[in-house]
């Protein structure tokens, strides 16, 4: 494979963290991003200078946060689904070309995976970029829901939507 193909790990919160800032810095057209509000402070500078360069900034995080010029999407969840969260630190997703995954495992440990495989883009920015309206779709087809998913998804819908599918 290409180098572009390979998934290399990052170790430790302050390299994941400059790997961060400086696909940020290299952004051209977009950015995506989900974060928990902790680690927004520490992103911030450069999130407003890719604002600054016209860069469509959408951040998705657990509660409001200020960014002039950005779109942040808020998503409410529940307190369990946030303390599973609290590993996930960070997915990046810039210009459709490149992703960075990383989690927090411990307040001293840190382990991230960066890539700029085509395919695995893909699936970061659809994630990130779908995932958000689930809830909604969900409410609105209500228990035609049922119908359309599958027996052995319907955990897993729950879980993600933090509501409970019943038969």
């Amino acid at each position: 494979p290409t180098d572009l193909e390979y998934v290399w790990n990052i170790e430790g919160h302050e390299n994941i963290m400059a790997k961060a800032r400086e696909m940020i810095d290299q952004a051209k057209s977009r950015i995506y991003l989900a974060l928990l509000p902790v680690t927004f402070t520490a992103l911030r500078p450069v999130l407003e200078e890719a604002i600054g360069r016209e860069v469509r900034v959408v951040l998705y995080t657990s509660s409001e946060l200020d960014l002039p010029g950005g779109r942040v999407v808020v998503a409410h969840v529940s307190e369990e689904t946030l303390g599973q969260a609290r590993g996930l630190g960070l997915i990046l997703v810039i210009d459709g070309e490149e992703v960075l995954i990383g989690e927090w495992l411990t307040a001293t440990q840190a382990r991230a995976s960066w890539t700029s495989s085509p395919l695995l883009v893909f699936i970061a920015e659809h994630h990130l970029r779908t995932d958000l309206y689930l809830p909604q779709i969900l409410a609105l087809l209500g228990d035609r829901a049922l119908d359309l998913i599958q027996e052995e998804d319907r955990e897993l819908f729950a879980r993600a939507l933090e509501s409970h599918i019943s038969e």
